[in-house]
């Protein structure tokens, strides 16, 4: 049987309004400083709640009803005849009563509840921000040489979960759909610091360059560039459910650099490291 999908009758499109406020300034030595703030809002996004959650107020009925002392507790059909607070979960909230399990369900209905399956409600209400901090310095390409480094400080928060395929650690559906806000925290995405090293190296080699410049060697050593990039960043910030301390961080790890010609007579050198830390969630 297939699962009800049901929207919202104030259902909307999602919105997002960006900004951003760059400066550039040109230093000494044909260098480049970009410093920038980048920010977002978005408002409306698609988020999923169960149509039908559990009501606490029964709930907390059930567990008071289902102790061995109250001799009401009987006639069930569990092993010991008797309900006990570990019936009171699951799919007895929905139909329980219909088992024979519990005196009554923890849902004020059950036309959509989950005795073969689960109703998804889908809302427009989830909301999100991102905040970032680029500063970039660039050495222009002169003498056969460029070099630039990036660094980003960023910041993403929002009360949705990708409701199609959720992150490591995370759900589709929303928590508590009673108390939904409880769902805010740093985005699935959420990557705090990133930073970026690469560089140009026309090499001296072939035609017009100062060695192996003539002949064969020339024609065959001719445009040949070395390029190196360097990412070092953060993991994704911890989950809304991971508590203890920070996990340690790791030794830096370097790729091995392999030279790989193109048609272009063109050989690249890449370099990647991977810096992981843990980052605490905060709201």
């Amino acid at each position: 049987m297939l699962a009800p999908v049901i929207f919202d009758s104030h259902f909307r499109n999602p919105v997002t309004n960006s900004w951003f406020l760059g400066i550039q300034h040109d230093l000494p030595g044909n260098v480049v400083l970009d410093v920038s703030y980048v920010g977002n809002s978005s408002h409306h996004v698609f988020r999923v709640f169960d149509a039908n959650p559990p009501d606490p107020s029964l709930v907390q009925q059930l567990v008071a009803f289902c102790v061995p002392g109250n001799a009401q507790n009987q006639g069930f059909n569990t092993p010991t005849g008797q309900c006990t607070s570990a019936n009171v979960a699951s799919l007895n909230l929905y139909s329980g009563l219909e088992n024979g399990v519990l005196p009554f369900n923890g849902v004020a209905h059950n036309a959509i509840g989950r005795a073969t399956f689960a109703a998804a409600l889908n809302k427009s209400d989830g909301n999100a921000n991102y905040n970032a901090l680029q500063a970039k310095i660039t050495k222009r390409f002169t003498h056969g040489f460029q070099m630039q480094g990036s660094y980003t400080w960023a910041h993403s928060i929002d009360d949705a979960n990708d409701p199609i395929v959720a992150a490591t650690g995370q759900v589709s559906f929303v928590r508590d759909p009673l108390n939904p806000s409880l769902d805010r925290g740093n985005s699935d995405h959420d990557i705090r610091h990133v930073g970026v090293i690469n560089s140009i190296w026309d090499l001296p080699f072939g035609l017009g360059k100062s060695h192996l410049n003539q002949g064969v060697m020339g024609r065959v050593l001719e445009g040949f560039q070395m390029t190196g990039i360097l990412t070092v960043q953060t993991i994704l910030s911890a989950t809304r459910l991971r508590l203890g301390p920070p996990t340690p961080l790791p030794p830096l790890r370097l790729s091995s650099p392999t030279w790989r010609p193109s048609r272009t007579r063109t050989s690249i050198l890449r370099l990647r490291s991977d810096a992981i830390s843990s980052t605490a969630r905060h709201s």
